[in-house]
């Protein structure tokens, strides 16, 4: 009985023994896990957190930046337009102008002279061409007496004119004999 006494004693204390590590290994899980899931719900709220004030920042910050490309492209634009348009105007207006004008030297001056009147006249009764006149005509005056820049309304008067135009008749309109 001592025997069997002593052996339901061992028993029961590698029982107890086993227990116990069961029930601190059960208990150690359960809390693990417990942990972990804790850790990973906390993990998710701060990652949800961080992407929405992430994603909030961002919005901003793409919010200035597109105010400030608009606000770029529109200095950017009316510089260009503004650019374009005063080169375009300077271009154009010397461009065009020089290119519809006629030089006439050694044009005789009077005392109170209508130049374009004189170059219309010119035109008509000393080249022949009398459905052109002149747009605008004036002296110039600096160092050669003489210089008359004629700016025509056409190109195709322009033409005329130089389809018209000899060495001999001009000599004949300028200096008559």
């Amino acid at each position: 009985m001592n025997m069997m006494f002593m052996s339901f004693n061992e028993r029961f204390d590698t029982l107890e023994s086993s227990l116990d590590q069961l029930i601190a290994n059960r208990v150690s899980l359960a809390v693990d896990k417990r942990i972990y899931s804790e850790i990973n719900r906390v993990r998710k709220e701060i990652d949800s957190k961080m992407d929405s004030k992430f994603d909030s920042f961002q919005q901003s910050v793409k919010a200035e930046i597109a105010a400030d490309l608009a606000i770029f492209r529109n200095e950017f634009k009316s510089f260009k337009g503004a650019s374009y348009s005063n080169r375009s105007d300077f271009n154009s207006q010397s461009h065009v102008d020089r290119s519809m004008n006629i030089v006439i030297r050694n044009m005789p001056e009077s005392a109170s002279e209508n130049t374009q009147s004189k170059v219309n006249a010119l035109l008509k009764d000393g080249l022949y061409v009398s459905h052109v006149t002149v747009g605008k005509a004036e002296r110039k005056q600096p160092y050669r007496p003489g210089v008359i820049i004629v700016t025509l309304n056409s190109k195709e008067d322009k033409h005329a004119i130089m389809k018209a135009t000899t060495y001999k008749s001009i000599q004949k309109c300028v200096h008559p004999s």
